[in-house]
């Protein structure tokens, strides 16, 4: 990892209070290497919400979220210099994914039901691809910064990252419920905010 430090005047705008803390206190840890861990995170969100709009068919879309999930965190570890094989990321994101939706059960529910509307022929489709984009693009962010929050935990503690320590950590992390609630509120508040601008630009 690099640790060279970074002035703060490169840190990321528009981060709420608790991604602002993790992403500073990864600055001092890994330096330059942070960034490109939350700029993964960022543009796997927003894949995550194009998953449902390239994946019609009802539940596939669910399937395209935890590839699109576990690659993510493939991709920060390739940011941070950290190896780790493909099984292992697997079984981890579906340990962090587990523990969020205990906390939050609402956002799987509203994935799935979003899924199922595509069922209904034409409005069905077009309102599943409005519930599901959007909770997913949101799920993907908290599911990042869950990831990113244990990452930085065991190397501030300089604990070897392993399976058993991420599954350790990460479910410490999602203990927080007002951590997780914070991302992903506004995580969704962002995304449909983008939606709206978009729109009104077209």
């Amino acid at each position: 990892m690099n640790k060279e430090s970074m002035p703060k005047s490169q840190i990321f705008s528009g981060l709420v209070a608790a991604e602002a803390g993790i992403y500073e206190q990864l600055v001092s840890l890994v330096g330059e290497d942070a960034k490109k861990a939350v700029e993964t995170i960022r543009q796997h969100s927003y894949i995550s919400a194009t998953c449902d709009v390239l994946v019609v068919a009802p539940g596939a879309d669910l399937l395209a979220f935890v590839a699109n999930t576990w690659t993510m965190y493939a991709r920060i570890n390739s940011a941070l210099g950290i190896s780790l094989s493909k099984n292992i990321l697997k079984s981890v994101a579906s340990a962090i994914g587990t523990n969020i939706l205990s906390i939050i059960p609402g956002m799987i529910l509203s994935s799935v039901g979003g899924s199922i509307l595509k069922i209904v022929p034409g409005l069905g489709t077009a309102g599943g691809m409005a519930i599901t984009g959007t909770t997913f693009y949101a799920l993907s962010t908290v599911m990042g910064w869950t990831y990113l929050k244990a990452i930085m935990f065991l190397v501030s503690s300089d604990v070897p990252i392993n399976e058993k320590n991420l599954k350790v950590a990460t479910k410490q992390v999602t203990k927080d419920k007002d951590f997780i609630r914070e991302i992903y509120d506004s995580a969704k508040s962002n995304f449909q905010q983008d939606q709206q601008d978009s729109a009104n630009n077209d």
